[in-house]
């Protein structure tokens, strides 16, 4: 067993991008991946799925998403582009190798898996939180009598043709997964839990990201100030869909609750 400079844990864009920033240091690496190619997850998103940011902004460090991509490119171009960013930093993760212990041990971490144990004198984790749905329960829910499912296992409207859905939560997942239902004709509901921030993804043809970007220099709220006129514009009035506007701005309660607004599709 030979240490290495790293063990990285999961080859998804984190992963990855670690791998890379570490390989331009001279730093060597040890990808551990416990599925049998990059980015796992994203494999497995729902068809519909688009990157929510732009293309421009959306690149791991040393390589760009290839311009030919859409503004806002697919699940499955992200995916070929992961691919691309392995074979252009010669990456070559450890597959099928899941990690189930990890020790400290004479200055090394030493990582446990199926495929050997892997030493380094640093361990990154970057097994993400997307792998890991929270499924809540609810008082009752044993006797009802549909189908109940997490939105990690949502591909498409194909299993819902002929039935009411109701989805619970207004993040950016459950909204899309709702727009898509009700774009194929499933009778569909949200269930929204409090007050609500909803962002355009363009406003004036920039993309939302490069303006919060440039907004970034100025303190949340006044950000929030300064462009709250041309996103009311752009979005309109929430009462009209029975919302409610959260009392903060999406920066403000970014920065102060770690809550993304949803990006209108």
């Amino acid at each position: 067993m030979t240490a290495s400079g790293a063990v990285i844990v999961g080859a998804g864009p984190a992963g990855l991008a670690c791998a890379a920033c570490l390989k331009q240091a001279g730093v060597e690496a040890v990808v551990l991946e416990k599925s049998d190619a990059v980015a796992p997850v994203w494999r497995r998103h729902y068809d519909r799925l688009h990157l929510h940011t732009n293309r421009a902004v959306s690149g791991l460090p040393g390589f760009a998403l290839p311009k030919t991509y859409p503004r806002y490119p697919d699940r499955a171009q992200v995916v070929d582009y992961l691919e691309q960013y392995a074979r252009h930093f010669d990456l070559r993760p450890h597959f099928g190798a899941a990690a189930t212990s990890a020790r400290r041990d004479d200055g090394l971490w030493r990582v446990e898996t199926a495929a050997g144990t892997f030493a380094a004198a640093n361990l990154i984790m970057a097994t993400g939180i997307a792998d890991f749905p929270h499924r809540p329960h609810w008082p009752g829910e044993a006797r009802f009598g549909g189908d109940i499912r997490h939105s990690s296992d949502y591909r498409n409207p194909a299993p819902y043709a002929g039935r009411k859905v109701l989805v619970v939560g207004f993040g950016n997942s459950g909204a899309e997964i709702a727009l898509d239902l009700a774009e194929h004709g499933v009778p569909v509901a949200l269930a929204v839990r409090g007050p609500v921030n909803i962002v355009p993804r363009d406003l004036l043809g920039i993309p939302i990201l490069s303006i919060a970007i440039a907004l970034s220099v100025l303190p949340p709220a006044v950000a929030d100030t300064l462009s709250a006129p041309v996103v009311r514009l752009a979005v309109r009035s929430l009462a009209r869909l029975g919302l409610q506007r959260a009392p903060r701005g999406p920066l403000a309660t970014i920065a102060e609750q770690a809550r993304v607004p949803l990006i209108d599709m």
